[in-house]
């Protein structure tokens, strides 16, 4: 006879194989397999945008003393408060239509470009603040996406699990027409999620 204790053992056993094989197939298959990344180019998607909304946004001199004065304070190890990041990103993290941030085969909830960076004006409150914080830490730090997640979690936790969970839904619901998406999104995960 099984006992609770055996029988719960042997489900938590199959679990973690089931998780190693799922996870050794999305490693093997985004390696493998000849799928394009939707997302080379956005240097030239940051050009067509500012392009489309060019008067919409603040000058570059004001956008370079505004980043220069959050890179001099953390410099000099200066805490700076969710309130004046806010302030910042409110100036150079722009809410544009999702249609400027999308391709056929993605749509980005943000982007960093340069010294501007925009955000979806289709989200919710705090994925919003979410986001622009996350492309707010990509412009003034050049973080990598893993550090740019965790500035905005600190700061808008709600936010950030509101995207995680709209993204996911997004890129699922294209699986369907491209299957090459679940290996994108398998990598686009990993660069998100992981730190290394």
């Amino acid at each position: 006879m099984i006992t609770k204790k055996k029988l719960f053992f042997i489900i938590l056993c199959g679990c973690v194989v089931i998780g190693i094989v799922m996870i050794a197939i999305l490693e093997i298959g985004s390696r493998v397999a000849s799928c394009s990344n939707p997302l080379e180019g956005l240097g030239r998607l940051c050009f067509e945008i500012e392009n489309k909304i060019g008067a919409e946004f603040p000058s570059t001199e004001e956008r370079l003393e505004l980043i220069a004065q959050l890179r001099e304070k953390h410099r000099k190890n200066i805490l700076i408060s969710k309130e004046e990041y806010r302030t910042v990103f409110e100036k150079i993290v722009l809410l544009i239509d999702p249609k400027l941030l999308q391709g056929s085969d993605f749509q980005l909830n943000g982007l960093a470009c340069s010294t501007i960076g925009y955000t979806r004006n289709d989200l919710p409150g705090q994925a919003t603040l979410y986001v622009q914080r996350h492309e707010l830490d990509h412009i003034i730090f050049n973080s990598n996406e893993f550090e740019a997640n965790l500035a905005g979690f600190k700061e808008y936790p709600i936010g950030g699990i509101q995207i995680t969970w709209i993204t996911a839904q997004e890129n699922l619901s294209r699986i369907t027409s491209n299957p090459c998406q679940i290996f994108i999104t398998w990598n686009r995960a990993k660069e998100y999620f992981l730190p290394w």
